[in-house]
């Protein structure tokens, strides 16, 4: 549509017209989602005048996850011609970090008249959620980030922030769950299992006395309508489709708590579970709260649980892995079979599996207990693994952090096919920047652009390493208060380039470096050398042809190539895509070559390397 002008009259569309055309063209029913507040216990902070946002607003009402859960309102009356369309409610709204510090992550619910809609949570960046027959697409329109160690002052209320987004939101639900000729009630709660200042806020753009359909009169709606009824697309590059997914978390569930204090909360979460168990984990959350979270709220395209071995005796590996299978749904949502093969000697490594009904090996006999003896080198888990004929790969993960360092010595191409660049723990990448973990500088030679000096060989990915029910959106917890479980950005993203989203592509694209890291966000990167993809080796007797494409879902402050370690090229960006050409003759027995995006919100994100041989 050429909204707001009608073509053939070349005049402004009345709002009745637009609203008959988006009805007869998408079977979709246009409402003005903010009349008033609704009559009812209200437990929110009320805002007046003046109010950061993306358009004026006069009037705010804001839930957060520490002690203002809940918000109603009512909408204006949805039509009665109707018939079985859908009905979209259009309204403004925000959502930010309450603090300049990363505290742990929740979620917000939406109901309509009653009835559970949609669970959502905070973001820079605009997204849909769905549930069932109910969508929400919040369309972020402006997005304030501090600059690292700083906070937000932008308005009196939003007093030392490090991110707020700005935005229209759009909730699609269907007409059974509304009353034709009546205003529909939509209550907005907060949810946690653990407090934070998490907030999300309902926006009023008129003054009490003066409406006439504001929301649809003044907002940019048609953006987020059609991304809301376009369905999930995946991220486009030249070298092929996207998806993001997190590879690496952990729940509550096992056979016993670590306090009395803990099993209370866990039980509670846990109620009514047949197959799972409580207690033993290091993370929150039941197993399918995991997997439900990082599939509904975190948005993500693929996901593994991984927890750790030695957590996991018994019958409590196979019962994980029947849960996994349960979830996994391909071209929707795909989950891989993986653990933490946790040594306190060697290195945590993750192991993912091809199949469904994968062997156990851990890294101890003896469990229960972190570091327990005796300990068994990597070699002997390879050798199990090879001997079972199961398809596998082991990530190696936090190699710099301070706890728990990576052996580079035990380091094997042949199955450690990735390395973890970034995670909760912080940037492996180099004991530099504003991404490093707490502790990451104490084993500097442990670095990642360190392994390449080496001539070791890996792709990247990256994960969440999340210890709070949050997977794809972990901020950390508050019961570890552990520095390095907080992120400053994203909580970590592995991106995979295939054709479709099963558990075959997902597990073939990362086993063969066709993959990439993130801090969190979206970015979309093609990189390639004299024809080459990320993650191949090549051989190459003189040019060096670079070539990458860049698309973010926020401007690009830069983009660097690392060759063998070192920072070779860096050119700074103003917008929200980029091409790069580059040429480089210089060469010698076997160069690396990735490359680095950092965008103006800081995320970030890493291509796994390209191997060039020099041909003789």
């Amino acid at each position: 549509m050429n909204i707001p002008f009608d073509p053939n009259e070349r005049r402004r569309y009345r709002m009745s017209e637009l609203k008959e055309i988006i009805q007869r063209k998408f079977h979709v029913a246009l409402v003005d989602g903010f009349l008033a507040p609704a009559d009812v216990d209200v437990r929110a902070d009320h805002q007046r005048h003046p109010i950061a946002s993306f358009i004026n607003v006069y009037e705010a009402w804001k839930v957060d996850q520490w002690n203002k859960p809940f918000f109603s309102w009512l909408t204006e009356t949805v039509p009665t011609d109707i018939g079985q369309d859908d009905v979209v409610f259009v309204f403004p709204m925000a959502t930010g970090y309450g603090v300049g510090y990363p505290e742990p992550s929740g979620w917000f619910d939406l109901s309509v008249n009653g009835n559970p809609a949609v669970r959502f949570r905070e973001t820079k960046y605009t997204d849909v959620w769905r549930m069932g027959e109910c969508a929400l697409c919040f369309d972020v329109m402006r997005c304030d980030c501090a600059t690292d160690g700083h906070g937000l002052e932008v308005d009196p209320w939003i007093s030392g922030a490090r991110m707020v987004g700005y935005g229209v939101a759009l909730l699609k639900v269907p007409r059974g769950m509304v009353h034709p000729g009546r205003s529909a009630k939509i209550d907005i709660e907060a949810g946690h299992y653990f407090a934070s200042h998490t907030w999300a806020r309902i926006d009023r753009v008129f003054e009490e006395g003066r409406r006439n359909e504001a929301n649809l009169a003044r907002l940019v709606w048609a953006p987020g309508l059609d991304r809301l009824l376009s369905g999930s697309k995946p991220v486009e590059t030249p070298q092929g489709r996207v998806f993001f997914g997190d590879i690496h978390a952990h729940s509550f569930c096992g056979l016993q708590s670590p306090c009395g204090e803990w099993r209370r909360q866990a039980e509670e979460t846990c109620y009514g579970c047949e197959l799972e168990g409580k207690g033993d984990g290091c993370g929150w959350a039941t197993v399918s709260s995991n997997y439900l979270y990082a599939r509904d709220v975190a948005n993500l395209d693929f996901f593994t649980l991984s927890e750790h071995d030695f957590q996991m005796p018994g019958n409590l590996w196979a019962r994980r892995v029947e849960i996994a299978n349960r979830y996994t749904e391909p071209d929707r949502f795909v989950t891989l079979n993986g653990y933490e093969y946790t040594s306190w000697l060697y290195g945590h490594r993750n192991v993912y599996f091809l199949g469904d009904d994968p062997p156990m090996f851990p890294a101890s006999p003896n469990q229960g207990r972190y570091a327990a003896d005796p300990q068994t080198p990597p070699e002997k888990l390879w050798e199990f693994l090879e001997e079972s004929r199961e398809d596998f790969f082991t990530v190696p993960h936090h190699p710099t952090a301070a706890d728990h360092p990576f052996c580079w010595d035990r380091f094997n191409g042949i199955y450690d096919r990735t390395v973890e660049i970034f995670s909760g723990w912080g940037s492996s990448e180099s004991v530099e920047g504003p991404l490093i973990g707490d502790g990451a500088n104490k084993y500097a030679h442990l670095c990642l652009r360190a392994a390449l000096k080496r001539g070791l060989r890996f792709g990247f990915v990256s994960g969440s390493d999340s210890h709070d029910g949050c997977p794809g959106n972990a901020q950390g917890t508050s019961i570890y208060n552990w520095a390095n479980k907080f992120s400053k950005v994203g909580s970590g993203r592995t991106a995979v380039i295939c054709d479709q989203l099963t558990r075959r592509d997902v597990f073939s694209a990362i086993k063969s470096r066709s993959c990439y890291a993130t801090t969190g966000a979206r970015i979309g990167i093609s990189f390639s050398i004299n024809g080459r993809p990320m993650g191949a080796t090549l051989e190459a007797k003189g040019l060096r042809e670079i070539q990458a494409s860049i698309r973010a879902p926020a401007r690009i402050r830069v983009v660097e190539l690392i060759k063998n370690g070192v920072p070779l090229f860096r050119e700074s960006c103003e917008g929200s895509s980029e091409e790069i050409s580059y040429s480089d003759e210089r060469a010698s027995d076997c160069d690396s070559y990735y490359l680095k995006v950092v965008l103006q919100d800081m995320e970030t994100a890493w291509s796994s390397p390209i191997f060039v041989e020099r041909k003789t």
